[in-house]
């Protein structure tokens, strides 16, 4: 009945993408008025509401086990364990979701800490106290909970998600087994919930002086735009401090990564999986072959990303491209400045395709303080957007720095909210969650309209070619290239340990810098990559995900499909949108959701066709390049 704890979903963008802008470092969160930070209000008035909530729902909880061993009685009892289940499961989802964005809100707050330690244990206990239901629905057979089915039109709900149940049942243990399975949730989670609060709280950070004079401490917010400084020596100095800090602890965070890569292994050899991929993409019913042929398709498509770094560093004036340049916009020359209140009028335009509905519901976020703004000291890094609570708007997480790329995590994080909100709104509580596998589609569909308008709506050659630069930056390298980089690395690790092999900090140095440079084309002197690299896979929370980042890039080749077709105006193709993947949540294999929205990701043609368009975009950037280079010869 998928009553497994899921992580809570998370999109969390580290594609800082262009341009330098108004220093907006971190600052104390009392010092942002309220109308930029997120209300958490419709989840509980009060603190003590909250509390209230956490003290009796264990005891409500235990009702549930009065079912165990009884759900074969009959279609009815079966129906009332399953609502009961559900309605809890929803409740908890409430506390949860105000937990993580009280912490993540400021990582430093201990009454908040202990409140998101005090709600996981809840969590833990509360699996524990269901474990008995996915085995006995197993023993009972797909036979009689068909006739189940058939006799009481009150199930009709859970139809798909115990059709899931069967297909995976040779995977689910015994009851006590299930229990234990449970039990072991706060011990395996653990390595992530470590890591986040180490480098969110308690990683030191230097304070380093710029060209300028200026002093900065190096937060990750603060690396995210001096990597895009058009000073080069700025921008070497915010690569070497910021992964400098990490390596600094790269023995202990090479030992939380590896505890966390033990515990994927422990799930998967428990519950009989060959490995640990085959058990991160079983549950939404994946196959390994979509991920594998994924890093086959990035590996054949070397060509088309090392001719990106190649027309990068030309149109930098660089001979070769160094790993330190790749977030410098394609142009010196145009600045597309981005304050968030100009960002969301932007935004409101750029989705206008998706109807009025669509544009009213985004307004409606930016109104109603669905968004967590601006980078405050303290705050988790990155952005996400939180759909957990079923019957509460989505909320949204920022560290908005009025960049070009801010204005784009901005789309990115908008449309994960626009899929949870439809899909909520739309599916009853058992298929309203939608898969990882399309929960970067609509994401990156939005990024794929905010480029579109933004394309239509520059004059000069400069910006168009600035424009085509930053799709090539954030849709080619960051979310395709990037993120198969980084589901490569995730899969070796992850092989290393299933052969009972070590990852300490040299062995993750070694490989991540190994790999980054074959991606590169450092030894076919395409790009730079220096040696203190080799530090970046401590900075990339992902992996702690269980193969997450692979959808980055699945996504993208399907966002970049179904986007065009609404933009074309294609017939049918916003309505297939709409009802095949925001609309229908979990309803369906994802693969499946995919396809009828318009997308077949089992198809390789999906993948040529984002790297026929990224062929195309340089075609016509290396001739407007051509045509500035001229005209500046000609002193135009």
């Amino acid at each position: 009945m998928n009553i497994n704890l899921r992580r809570l979903l998370i999109a969390v963008l580290l594609l800082g993408l262009l341009l330098p802008a108004v220093a907006l470092f971190a600052k104390e969160r009392s010092e942002f008025p309220d109308q930029y930070k997120w209300d958490l209000t419709p989840l509980y008035p009060t603190l003590e509401a909250l509390k209230q909530e956490q003290s009796r729902f264990l005891a409500d909880a235990e009702k549930l086990s009065a079912y165990k061993g009884k759900l074969g009685l009959s279609a009815k009892k079966f129906q009332e364990a399953l609502d009961l289940y559900y309605r809890l499961e929803n409740r908890l989802r409430r506390m949860e979701s105000y937990a993580y964005m009280a912490v993540d809100s400021d990582t430093r707050v201990s009454e908040s800490k202990a409140l998101k330690s005090e709600i996981e244990t809840i969590r833990t206990k509360f699996s524990g106290i269901a474990s008995f239901i996915d085995p006995e629905i197993v023993a009972l057979g797909q036979k009689k909970v068909n006739g189940f089915l058939a006799k009481n039109p009150g199930l009709k709900n859970y139809r798909f998600g115990l059709s899931e149940t069967f297909r995976r049942q040779k995977h689910i243990l015994s009851q006590p087994e299930e229990k234990i399975m449970a039990a072991a949730q706060d011990l395996t989670g653990q390595p992530d919930s470590l890591y986040s609060l180490f480098t969110n709280a308690d990683l030191t950070q230097d304070t380093v002086t710029l060209t300028d004079g200026t002093k900065v401490k190096m937060s990750y917010a603060a690396y995210e735009k001096l990597r895009q400084s058009l000073v080069d020596s700025d921008r070497v100095l915010a690569f070497k401090t910021l992964f400098g800090q990490y390596d600094r602890f790269k023995r202990t965070l090479a030992e939380i990564l590896y505890g966390q890569m033990k515990a994927h292994r422990f799930n998967a050899t428990a519950r009989h999986y060959d490995s640990t991929l085959a058990a991160a993409l079983d549950y939404p019913g994946i196959d390994t072959r979509i991920y594998t042929s994924l890093i086959e398709a990035a590996h054949q498509n070397f060509g088309t990303f090392h001719r990106y770094l190649k027309l990068k560093a030309r149109a930098l004036g660089k001979t070769k491209l160094d790993y330190t340049d790749i977030y410098l916009p394609f142009t010196r020359d145009v600045s597309i400045p981005a304050p968030y209140p100009q960002a969301q009028e932007l935004l409101l335009q750029a989705l206008a395709p998706l109807g009025e509905e669509y544009v009213n519901t985004v307004r409606e976020a930016f109104q109603q303080r669905w968004i967590d703004v601006y980078p405050n000291d303290g705050k988790d890094q990155g952005a996400y957007s939180n759909g957990w609570a079923y019957e509460i708007h989505p909320y949204i997480l920022l560290n908005y720095n009025d960049l070009y790329g801010d204005l784009l995590t901005l789309a990115h994080e908008m449309g994960h909210t626009m899929h949870s909100y439809f899909s909520n709104k739309n599916q009853p509580f058992p298929t309203a969650d939608y898969s990882t596998f399309v929960a970067e589609v609509a994401s990156t569909f939005n990024e794929n309209l905010m480029n579109d308008y933004m394309l239509k709506k520059v004059t000069s050659d400069q910006e168009k070619f600035y424009l085509l630069g930053n799709f090539l930056d954030n849709s080619i390298r960051g979310t395709f290239f990037r993120q198969i980089q980084f589901a490569e690395f995730e899969l070796m690790i992850h092989q290393r340990v299933e052969k009972g092999e070590a990852l300490t900090d040299d062995v993750l140095n070694k490989m991540f810098l190994d790999l980054a440079r074959q991606y590169y084309g450092h030894d076919q002197g395409v790009a730079d990559v220096p040696d203190f690299i080799a530090a970046e896979w401590s900075v990339i929370p992902h992996f702690y995900y269980n193969y997450y980042v692979y959808q980055y890039s699945t996504s993208i080749a399907a966002a970049s499909l179904l986007s065009q077709k609404v933009l074309d105006g294609e017939p049918g193709a916003r309505d297939a949108y709409y009802n095949h993947l925001l609309k229908a949540g979990g309803s369906d294999n994802p693969v499946r959701l995919l396809q009828q929205a318009g997308a077949d990701m089992t198809n390789p043609a999906a993948y040529q066709a984002l790297m026929d368009r990224a062929n195309r975009y340089m075609d016509e950037m290396e001739k407007l390049l051509d045509k500035m280079e001229k005209a500046k010869k000609a002193g135009k």
